[in-house]
């Protein structure tokens, strides 16, 4: 653990012009069709309240990572349940109570708890949730791992404690729907929010259930934090029966999901009464692919290391490495981007949503594992192509931060949201501008985590780095963790900040 250096934290935001600068900017460029808690006239205010401070060498990096949380305030949402947060500003049909869509719940509670008053939002948010308030149970997702790391952050373990029968129900429920003879579990790539693609749709466009890496790995994932949360509660019982859950899962995953090249997702009709099945032998030639959900069993550390030559198809430029981002599938498959009449294709299609996950796999990767396959230089590559993707070109040729739902390969333009436009802005789909400032991915929470290398739990902070040898400084302030009050300094030579070389933290 570094050395923490107990003064009062300098506060750039009083005399600093830059989140005015930029947040001019963006509601200048914005057409604020939908309104929630924080309207664009509130939303300096609002930011400069609760966003850590950040300034790096890389200004294009520096614009997004406050472009984010300018999109991120406008989801926040007060109701007679607490607060929420929205993935979708206007109201769509596929959503629930308080337009709140559990996919990308997890998303948000990665995101939102660097805020200052996070734990605040998310202690609503996630009883809204266990409550089943929402639709819990729509689509898959890891939400009692995303609770535990939540805890974890905050050193607080109460909100998980104090709702354990609820944590408890929600792994049981979806165990009981989708648990199949193999062992594993059953998922459509549509309630994985990841409709039409080439794993899971056939060529005459019919959904199959699947075993698939994604809810596999998020049952794993669960099944775990189910198994540290009931020890902190000292339930030891139950904390080894769910350990012992969590094995069982990570041994089928290997032993069914693994081809000998990468973790794939099998689709049979039958699906649900095949007692013994593997990615080996029961895969479709049509549906056999490489697809970027491949990577999620390394998010929660499940593959043996002698696995971890996949990531060189995370780099290869035929496969996902992609100019403009990860490709949600191998761009070598003769599937890949098959025409189908909707604006959301996973059929190679390039989605923040995915390329989050992704990230959060490459971090725990570089964490844990002994490997010399992905460097910091390739993390900030990758990164930068996500950096650069937050970004729309408008027919007088200009250009202005935007984030949306699916981007295509082909052109680099947010191809949902074309096509949404050319058929006129449905009202079944959304209406207009549907998936403008789309809630679904994370962005600062990679940054802190996998770049500036900001790892917080169980009270203590580290700071590890992996930027680039020509970045000279970078600061992170009005960081607050454990409602305590953190400045982070890098500082190359000592010369930027006049405190000292390296890596400094402070504390209030």
């Amino acid at each position: 653990m570094q050395n923490i250096i107990k003064e009062i934290c300098l506060n750039r935001w009083e005399n600093n012009m830059m989140l005015h600068t930029y947040i001019d900017k963006f509601n200048q460029n914005d057409i604020e069709y939908y309104k929630q808690d924080i309207d664009n006239n509130h939303a300096e205010e609002w930011l400069k309240e609760n966003i850590p401070y950040f300034e790096c060498p890389d200004k294009e990096l520096e614009e997004t990572y406050y472009f984010r949380w300018w999109v991120a305030r406008k989801h926040v949402k007060t109701t007679e349940d607490g607060y929420v947060v929205t993935e979708f500003l206007p109201k769509v049909g596929w959503s629930g109570k308080h337009n709140t869509i559990v996919a990308a719940a997890c998303h948000h509670i990665a995101e939102f708890r660097w805020l200052k008053n996070g734990k605040k939002i998310l202690s609503d948010y996630i009883k809204f949730w266990l409550d089943e308030k929402g639709n819990s149970y729509d689509y898959s997702s890891w939400l009692i791992d995303s609770i535990y790391k939540f805890c974890k952050f905050e050193n607080d373990f109460s909100i998980a404690i104090e709702n354990f029968d609820l944590l408890f129900n929600f792994y049981e429920k979806t165990k009981k729907e989708h648990i199949t003879k193999s062992g594993l579990f059953w998922s459509i790539d549509g309630r994985d929010a990841m409709e039409f693609s080439i794993s899971g749709t056939t060529v005459d466009y019919k959904v199959q259930k699947g075993i698939r890496p994604t809810l596999n790995s998020y049952m794993y994932a669960n099944a775990y934090a189910l198994s540290e949360i009931a020890k902190t509660a000292g339930k030891e019982d139950i904390s080894n029966k769910y350990r012992e859950e969590a094995e069982r899962i990570k041994k089928l995953i290997i032993e069914i999901l693994w081809d000998g090249e990468f973790f794939k997702a099998i689709h049979r009709d039958d699906i649900e009464n095949l007692e013994s099945v593997s990615a080996k032998e029961s895969i479709k030639e049509t549906q056999n692919v490489k697809e970027l959900i491949g990577f999620i069993p390394w998010w929660f550390n499940i593959p043996p290391e002698s696995f971890s030559f996949a990531f060189e198809y995370l780099k290869d430029e035929k496969c996902f490495n992609h100019k403009y981002g990860f490709t949600t599938a191998d761009q070598q498959h003769p599937r890949f981007l098959y025409e189908a009449n909707h604006e959301c294709l996973w059929n190679g299609y390039i989605w923040p949503f995915a390329s989050s996950q992704t990230f959060n796999a490459i971090i725990s990767f570089m964490d844990n594992y002994n490997q010399s396959i992905i460097t910091k230089e390739d993390l900030y590559s990758m990164f930068m192509k996500y950096v650069r993707s937050h970004y729309r070109i408008l027919e007088n040729g200009e250009k202005i931060n935007w984030l949306d739902e699916v981007k295509s390969p082909l052109t680099d333009e947010w191809s949902s949201r074309t096509l949404l436009e050319k058929w006129g802005w449905p009202a079944g789909k959304g209406g207009k501008e549907r998936g403008k400032d789309y809630n679904h991915s994370t962005f600062c929470d990679i940054l802190f985590r996998g770049i500036l290398g900001i790892k917080a739990e169980n009270g203590e902070i580290s700071v590890n780095p992996r930027i680039l040898d020509d970045w000279n400084y970078f600061k992170v302030e009005n960081l607050w963790i454990c409602n305590k009050n953190y400045t982070i300094i890098y500082d190359k030579d000592g010369t930027h900040y006049d405190k000292g070389k390296g890596v400094l933290i402070f504390k209030e």
